[in-house]
């Protein structure tokens, strides 16, 4: 699965930048690949995807093993 962003985890992205941001979980986009599912869904760079069809991210490991569940079919993010 493609899943055309660049991210890293909430924790990890707080420690590296000594930034604070108003989550304390799920996965900092990086980076959003032009012309990819991410694009064309509207994540930007500095989103924070917080889940997948109701279900809590905490990893980014969670999230590509969720899109391999649900693709292809239809996800709802919540960011």
């Amino acid at each position: 699965v493609e899943i055309g962003i660049q991210g890293m985890q909430v924790d990890t992205y707080q420690k590296r930048s000594k930034m604070k941001l108003d989550s304390e979980y799920g996965i900092f986009v990086i980076n959003v690949i032009l012309g990819s599912s991410a694009d064309a869904a509207g994540l930007k760079k500095g989103d924070v995807i917080l889940s997948i069809n109701s279900e809590k991210l905490t990893s980014q490991y969670e999230l590509i093993a969720t899109l391999y569940i649900v693709y292809p079919i239809s996800i709802k993010l919540f960011v």
